[in-house]
């Protein structure tokens, strides 16, 4: 099965570099270039995971991710350049799965996304039956 993943990312190189390497490691993968187009993209494509930027113009990554988080149920999976451990924290509050500081060779950025999907397929599936 296919993993389809939403980049929300206003970078275009590095979207083009992550979007060629996943798309290499099987994945399916659409670019959004701001936090409006992501939110967007997101109800249209309902992905398997999100990898979403913190620092970008007209929305930040924090509040694109508290407004997924109103209909999106699946992993979000932060990237930023910033190592700031605040940033990190409201990250996790605001909903994130994960946080990732770039740039992340792109092989981790596959494992880490697998790994999210599988968890929150698991986590889906363990959910006690109405009998």
């Amino acid at each position: 099965m296919q993993i389809i993943v939403l980049l929300i990312d206003d970078d275009p190189t590095l979207t083009q570099l992550y979007r060629q390497a996943l798309t290499l490691e099987g994945f399916i993968v659409h670019v959004a270039a701001n936090g409006p187009q992501g939110i967007e993209a997101t109800r249209s494509l309902t992905p398997d995971v999100i990898v979403l930027d913190l620092m970008m113009p007209e929305m930040s990554g924090w509040e694109v991710c508290r407004q997924l988080r109103t209909f999106y149920e699946g992993p979000i999976l932060m990237l930023s350049a910033a190592v700031d451990s605040a940033g990190v924290m409201q990250a996790l509050n605001d909903g994130a799965d994960d946080y990732l500081v770039k740039p992340i060779p792109h092989n981790m950025l596959a494992s880490r996304l697998k790994r999210l999907v599988r968890q929150a397929r698991i986590g889906h599936q363990g959910q006690p039956s109405s009998d």
